[in-house]
This record gives C-alpha cells, structure tokens and sequence, in this order.
C-alpha cells in the first residue's frame, strides 16, 4: 500500500517556517554578538592588565605589533622618546622616529621578528644611549629599554680621562728614555730600535697587547742605568779597561732600582735587570738561566744584541745587521732564547722589519690589564737589562 504523500505546504505554513528561521538565526546573533562581547571584555582586561604591568615598570616598555607599528607604551617610554602615546599608536616606528631604521637597535628588531630570538642591542640614538632588551610575542615584539645615557657620558669621559693619563704616561718614559740618550749620544735611539724589534719578535710570539706594552716600555728604558755612568765611560772611543767593564755591567741593577719604585703594571724592572743575561748562565748580573729568566727579558736580549751589532759604537763601527743575525743563529737555545731567535730570524729575512722604519716615539702603543708590576723587596727573582 502507497503512503499518502503531504498535501504542498500553506503560506501559512511557509510564513511559520520562515519566522521560525528568523527567531533562530536571531537568537545565533544574540550568541555570537555574547560571545564578541565576553572576547573583547576579556581583551579588554587583558590590555588593561598588560597596561598596568607595563606602566608599572619604571623603565621604558613599548610593544610593537608585526609591522612594528605601536601597540601600547608604558608613560617612562613617552617620557623616553619625548613623544605621547597618541602620536605614536598604531604607527610604524619608521614613521615615528625616521632616523631609527638606520640604527642596530631596528635591525635587531626586524631579526627577532624573522628569528623569534630574543636579543639585546644598544647604541645610540638622538641624543640618548639605549639598551634594548627585545622579546618575540604573539602580537609582534615586547621592547624594554634602559636609558644608560649618563653611564655612557661617564664610561666616555673615563676613557678620555685614561687616554690622557695614559699620554701623559707615554710622555714620562719617553722623557726618561731621552735623559739617557743625552747623557750617550752615540746611542741615541738605540733604546727606542731595541724596543721597537723585541715588540716586533712578542708579536710574531703571539704574545698578548698587555705584555707586548710591557716589553716596549722595558725597551725603551732598558739602559736607563747608564744615567748612572761616567760620560767619559760612556762616550769613551776605545775597548773599555776590566774596571771600566765591571762599572759598565752595574747598569742593570741600577735601572732596577731605578725602576722598582715605579708601580708598573707589568714587571719592567726585573725585565730590565735581566736583559743581559744568557741561557747558559754566562750573563749578568745574576748569571741566570733558561726559564728563570724572564720571558720578556729573553726577548729584550734578542733585540739588544741585534742593535747593538748592527749600530755604530765609540770604540768600533757598525758590524751589520747580517753579521748580528749570524751571531743570534749560531747561539740559539745556548745563549738566546730559540723561538725569539727564530721569530727575529724571520722578520728580517720576510723584510717586514727594519730600523730604518722605525718611528720616533711609542707610535701603535696600547695600554691595559691588570698591575703585576715588581715588587721592590723582589730582587732575588729573575733580572735582567742592556
């Protein structure tokens, strides 16, 4: 048996069905519309939450949406940039601050938004030096700041107080060195050549800049204990007599004492007082060797050997720079140290050093570390000088 089908719907049916429809999607929109409303409520206590935190931070917090456009700045970041948050809401930082995309501090923000690292950048900017501390966030970039303007102002004008301590520093060895060159003029700049090659030889050793300082201020004070010395001893035009010898070989011990009053921050007086010893023993004044002599100071003795041979005296001329770098050679590891030998070897047959380029001066000078100067009461330890 057929099922009877429906008879066709009435219009009054139809109309039913349709406000039916319409009291529904009515009653989806008041949901929705709830729903739109609760979200914005709990984004509203959100960005009021997130307002206060960052207002209550009392260093610059700005957050910066993907455009880095301004999201929301705490009142210490207008302050900061001297701008209102509502100059600068919704805009692009390019437009805010045009010079700003020029600095490492936006590039660093372009990198953790790519990245999603947190960084830290500082620089200047205007007329304000700022640390950045940036933070990737859902909506963009969270940028704290610190303006660290009088700290840098007081680092920059420390360093300009060092720089001139350190001039004025330059300036005494300088003047002291000189005092002995005037008391022997027939080595005048032979102090400034030695220290200029035993600089060259800790450079190619690989030493560090604190030490190569050392050795260029030992070398060039190194002979400051002729000042003690007769002038006829001094300028004398022939061999020097036994007496006249043993004088001669006090002067390291002189620049010693000389030296050991001066807080240095490197041990320039034992480097001098040991600068005429040898490995074997056979120097002066201590008779010293190997390693007991002071690294530094075996350097020195390279140089000094090296200058002294290839420079004209009183009582002989110059020998030569080849006849001084035989004599280094045949005595290395026996009365020179090996690897200075090797490295002065080398400077001279590559023809990257040279007296004749060397200039008047402490020109490439740098100073720094930490004081490990010599202690007076210390004499007992290595010693040396030229």
């Amino acid at each position: 048996m057929q099922p009877t089908p429906d008879p066709d719907p009435t219009r009054e049916d139809l109309l039913e069905e349709i406000e039916r429809l319409r009291r529904r999607n009515a009653e989806l929109e008041q949901q929705s519309e709830n729903i739109r409303n609760r979200a914005r409520e709990e984004l509203r206590k959100s960005e009021l939450k997130h307002a206060v935190l960052l207002n209550s931070l009392p260093t610059p917090a700005v957050a910066l949406g993907r455009e880095l456009e301004v999201l929301y700045c705490n009142q210490a970041y207008e302050d900061f940039v001297g701008v209102s948050f509502e100059n600068l809401v919704d805009r692009p930082l390019r437009d805010c601050f045009p010079g700003f995309v020029a600095t490492d501090s936006y590039r660093a923000y372009v990198r953790s938004l790519q990245t999603g690292d947190p960084l830290e950048v500082e620089g200047w900017f205007s007329d304000k030096y700022w640390r950045n501390k940036i933070y990737p966030a859902p909506w963009g970039l969270l940028v704290l700041s610190d303006d660290k303007t009088d700290e840098k102002r007081a680092e920059q004008e420390l360093e300009r107080s060092l720089l001139s301590l350190r001039r004025a520093f330059e300036g005494t060895v300088e003047a002291l060195a000189s005092a002995v060159e005037k008391r022997d003029p027939y080595t005048a700049g032979h102090q400034r050549n030695v220290a200029a090659l035993a600089v060259a030889i800790a450079t190619e050793l690989r030493l560090d800049q604190h030490r190569i300082d050392g050795i260029r201020v030992a070398g060039l004070l190194h002979d400051i204990g002729k000042i003690n010395m007769p002038a006829e001893i001094l300028t004398k035009p022939s061999e020097l007599t036994e007496l006249e010898f043993s004088l001669m070989r006090t002067h390291p011990r002189i620049g010693y004492e000389i030296l050991s009053t001066v807080n240095f921050p490197w041990p320039v007086a034992t480097m001098v007082l040991q600068h005429h010893e040898n490995l074997d023993g056979s120097g002066y004044p201590r008779g010293l060797m190997g390693s007991s002599i002071l690294l530094e100071a075996r350097i020195l003795r390279v140089a000094d050997v090296v200058e002294t041979m290839s420079s004209h005296r009183p009582y002989r001329p110059a020998i030569g720079t080849a006849l001084a770098l035989k004599e280094i050679e045949k005595n290395k590891a026996i009365l020179y140290d090996a690897d200075a030998v090797e490295a002065c070897l080398d400077l001279f047959a590559s023809l990257r050093f040279s007296f004749k380029r060397v200039p008047d001066g402490m020109a490439g000078w740098t100073t720094g570390g930490e004081a490990t100067g010599d202690d007076p009461a210390g004499s007992d330890e290595e010693q040396e000088d030229s």
